[in-house]
Order: structure tokens, then sequence, then C-alpha cells
């Protein structure tokens, strides 16, 4: 992303950044090789879904219209990102900008959903046991089916305290009120 090649010391810069924070395109990751300490595959698969194409696209149209308001019109005394080129084929350039441009802001997530397999559910139960096992669970964000638009940390822990072996015992002895 071409953001520091364009800064000049000394001058005073103000920055929109446009993310969106609940994509419906799916990222995966594949293993990727039978050695387990090599690294996995992982298609980022940006934009599969037109919507959030679409959705990116409006809210860099929408911070190039915030520029032009009274409040900023006065200050804002040249457009960087997105160059000039992009900005003068339209909605269509901005897309192709956008595209080109774009990376993930986000903390990955959902690579292990949990979910019920009776709901789609593949890989962990709400007990966070793998399905098909007896004694390999998966205790960290992976199990998150959705993305968050937060920081990833209270939530990696409240799953470290469910998986906990501890809390397993003792919460195998409990009636469920999950059905």
């Amino acid at each position: 992303m071409p953001y520091a090649s364009l800064a000049e010391l000394g001058k005073r810069y103000m920055s929109l950044f446009c993310v969106l924070t609940r994509s419906l395109s799916r990222r995966m990751v594949y293993i990727a090789s039978v050695d387990p300490l090599a690294p996995p595959a992982i298609d980022p698969n940006d934009f599969a879904s037109k919507t959030d194409l679409a959705l990116v696209v409006r809210v860099v149209q929408l911070a190039l219209k915030v520029y032009g308001t009274p409040l900023l019109a006065d200050h804002v005394t040249k457009t960087l990102l997105p160059p000039p080129d992009p900005l003068a084929k339209g909605e269509e350039g901005i897309c192709e900008y956008v595209k080109a441009n774009s990376g993930p802001v986000s903390h990955p997530v959902g690579t292990v959903a949990m979910m019920p397999r009776e709901d789609g559910g593949v890989a962990v139960d709400l007990s966070l046991k793998v399905y098909g096992t007896s004694n390999v669970r998966v205790v960290d964000c992976s199990i998150m089916p959705l993305e968050l638009s937060c920081h990833t940390q209270s939530f990696a822990y409240a799953i470290g305290g469910r998986g906990h072996p501890k809390k397993q015992r003792l919460r195998a002895s409990e009636p469920s009120i999950i059905k």
C-alpha cells in the first residue's frame, strides 16, 4: 500500500481510513504440507462478495465528500490517495483502486468456527472439542464464527477460560442450558 512515499516532511496530513469490519467474503486457510511446521496456505479471498467491494467503494466516495464539506474544504488543499487517475475514471476507477490497494485490518478469526453440527458446524462443538475426537480441543479465537469490529484480546481470555480443563470437568456435571 502506497502510504509513506507520498508524505513530505514538515507538512500536515489528514487521513480518513476506510475499513470494512463485517466482510461477507470468507477467508480460507488450508494445510499446505504434511510437514507440521510448514505454514498454512492462506487465501484472503478479498472481495469475493460483490457487496464487500461496493461498500468499500461507497465509503471511499463518502470520505472524498467529507473532505469537500465547508469545515474541511478550506484546509484540504490536495488529495493524495486515491490519486487523480482513478478518481478521473469515476466509480469504476475507485473500484480498481480499492481492489489494487486494499489489505486486511482485521484480527483473523473463524478458521475453526464453533457451531453445532446440525447447523453446519464442521470443526468444534460448544465444549470446544473437535468433532470426531475424544480429547482434542481448540481454545483460541479461531473458533469465533464471525469477525469482530473490536480487539480480540478480551474474547481470547473468555475462550481460554471456557476451554480450561478444570472448567470442562465442572461443566460436564452441570445441567446444560444450551440445547
